[in-house]
């Protein structure tokens, strides 16, 4: 299975990465079938050469190349150091998180919210007739004289 593994791999001498010159999954990780398992190849070249993986590891990438083989390369770490590494190098993609005029569909401004709620406590103008006057919903303006949103 070694020579089989590494007949696929496009070594160099010059400490550059390794590339998997064989399948690869959709995020560019070389791909080995071998003992009726699809492996990602990082991860059986490392159990081919150094052994086995602990369980709660995974192997890194220090050159950050997916598809890179090379044993000089490659370490062991827990899923944390993955996101950090992730996260470092500018890979993260958290969605943004949008919240009162930030977000997209906003109807109303702060300066409306605190308009809301000062007529409210005020007295004279229902949830309903406040929800017609600034047209939103019934239980927008609820919430927002509540202070659950806003």
């Amino acid at each position: 299975m070694r020579e089989r593994f590494w007949a696929k791999a496009k070594k160099t001498s010059d400490g550059a990465c390794w590339e998997w010159g064989a399948a690869k999954n959709s995020n560019g990780y070389g791909r080995i079938k071998a003992g009726g398992y699809v492996w990602l190849a990082h991860r059986l070249a490392w159990t081919l050469e150094r052994g086995f993986i602990p369980e709660g590891y995974c192997v890194l990438h220090r050159c950050d190349n997916p598809a890179c083989v090379n044993l000089a390369h490659l370490r062991l770490g827990v899923q944390a150091d993955n996101v950090a590494e992730m996260n470092a190098r500018g890979r993260g993609s958290r969605p943004p998180r949008f919240e009162g005029e930030g977000h997209p569909e906003a109807k109303l401004t702060a300066a409306s919210a605190a308009r809301i709620r000062a007529l409210y406590q005020a007295g004279g103008y229902s949830q309903l007739a406040l929800a017609k006057l600034f047209l939103v919903s019934e239980t927008t303006v609820g919430d927002i004289v509540r202070g659950k949103r806003w």
